[in-house]
């Protein structure tokens, strides 16, 4: 009996023996286990938005905000509109009458026109240092706009959509006698002006006849027409592009009137002289239109 116990007692040690060692040798040859990573919503500074790329939005720009306005692209302030027709001429070098004095006489006149709306300029600028000028600009119908100094620029705005009539004048203040440059710019598609109470007194006085400068805006013609009283006098009158060379004055003819027509090339600059080459004969008033394309 102790003999059959003891025979199991050994073979139940051998079975248990076995089942060790088999565990032990799965133990080694199994390795660690793997190792598990944090997941995103437990790791460390873990955000619950969606990432970049998740979504499909460029990592750099944050989406829109939901329900945002489309951007407004600002609107461009329009360029003022250039005044229709413009012109300039300047009477150059012209020695005005003064108010009293030796010099005494009537102002200088200038007669236009503009057609539309715009702004008319008179400006008034000594060539010489010679005193001071009341100078005037006015539309017919309206007020006038006068200052005296020794050099002006009068600005008159108009609304009017139809042809106005408009002066200039200018005259020396007290017993001075100014020479000055004289210039007019105003809008017109009919460029003219007329000199009124100008002098044609000759070579001995410094009131000989007038000289201007304009720009041919269109190919045309360039027309002056002078008269100065009942006296026929030697007179040079020429229209020449402002690039001509300096040259003598060559005598027209011989009456007390003038009456010439000057072809003219767009854009082009031209210098205007109307000049008395007889000696003097005393005050002798001068009335000149130019007109002009």
């Amino acid at each position: 009996m102790n003999d059959r116990w003891r025979t199991i007692a050994i073979v139940l040690a051998l079975v248990l023996a076995l089942l060790g060692g088999i565990a032990a040798a799965v133990v080694l040859t199994a390795g660690p286990g793997p190792s598990v990573l944090p997941s995103p919503t437990t790791a460390a500074g873990a955000s619950n938005s969606p990432s970049a790329e998740a979504s499909g939005l460029p990592s750099s720009a944050p989406p829109s905000p939901t329900g945002s306005a489309p951007a407004v692209s600002p609107t461009a302030t329009p360029s003022p509109t250039p005044q229709a027709n413009l012109t300039t001429i300047v009477f150059t070098s012209m020695k005005l009458n003064a108010q009293k004095g030796a010099n005494l006489g009537l102002g200088r006149t200038f007669a236009f026109q503009t057609e539309g709306p715009g702004k008319v300029v008179a400006a008034f600028k000594p060539t010489v240092t010679s005193g001071k000028t009341v100078a005037c600009l006015k539309p017919a119908g309206g007020s006038a706009n006068c200052r005296t100094g020794t050099t002006e620029t009068l600005t008159y705005t108009t609304s009017r959509a139809g042809k106005t009539n408009w002066t200039a004048t200018a005259i020396g203040s007290g017993a001075d006698a100014p020479t000055l440059d004289i210039t007019l710019t105003f809008g017109t598609a009919h460029p003219s002006v007329t000199l009124t109470n100008g002098r044609f007194d000759g070579t001995t006085f410094p009131y000989d006849g007038a000289t201007f400068r304009l720009t041919a805006r269109a190919s045309g013609s360039i027309v002056v027409k002078a008269n100065w009283g009942a006296h026929p006098f030697d007179y040079a009158l020429l229209v020449e592009p402002a690039s001509t060379p300096p040259h003598g004055v060559v005598p027209t003819g011989n009456a007390p009137f003038a009456t010439a027509t000057f072809a003219a090339t767009a854009g082009t600059v031209y210098n205007g002289t109307l000049v008395n080459l007889a000696d003097g004969f005393g005050l002798t008033p001068l009335t000149m239109t130019v007109s002009w394309p």
